[in-house]
């Protein structure tokens, strides 16, 4: 997958990692809360992940995500940033 894709669905991600305020988010809420389906999210989470912005755990048969101290930094970054410029959710 290009990383320009990855880019917007990345961030999506990202923003509603920290808007949930939950130590661990399975990929079908994400999906959920940012309209897009549970294969995009599936494909996007591992680009994430492999730049340190997200950590994932399986149990059972469902995938956890959550942010990192890393993932965490950027988050707060873009959700500051929406709220400068005046982006709603």
């Amino acid at each position: 997958m290009k990383d320009y894709l990855n880019l917007e669905s990345g961030y999506l991600i990202l923003v509603s990692l920290k808007e949930s305020n939950k130590s661990y988010m399975n990929i079908s809420r994400i999906a959920k809360s940012i309209n897009m389906t549970y294969s995009h999210v599936t494909k996007v989470i591992p680009y994430l992940t492999k730049n340190g912005m997200t950590s994932t755990r399986i149990s059972g048969r469902e995938r956890f995500v959550k942010l990192t101290k890393k993932g965490d930094t950027i988050a707060t970054y873009l959700v500051l940033m929406n709220k400068e410029i005046g982006v709603k959710k």
